[in-house]
């Protein structure tokens, strides 16, 4: 059995969102494993298409793992709705 409180807080401009997570975990009924994260994210719009996404975390115990991340990303219309506006 196990708790897992997460809370997360996003924020979002005309060019920009950004996003902020927060998680914990205990397993409980005889194992004491337990598990912190963290996570910030960030996204940025370069054109109408085309955006750049950048994200850190950090996760605790049982080991210490940190990661970092850059992306690109390209968005193409649906061919489905050709009327869908951005």
């Amino acid at each position: 059995m196990a708790g897992a409180p997460h809370a997360a807080a996003t924020r979002q401009g005309a060019q920009w969102s950004a996003q902020l997570e927060l998680q914990a975990e205990k397993f409980i009924a005889g194992a004491t494993l337990r598990r912190l994260g963290a996570r910030a994210t960030g996204e940025f719009r370069l054109s109408r298409n085309l955006s750049v996404a950048l994200g850190a975390g950090r996760t605790w115990a049982p080991r210490h793992v940190s990661e970092l991340n850059v992306s690109l990303k390209w968005r193409q219309r649906s061919l489905a709705n050709p009327l869908e506006r951005d």
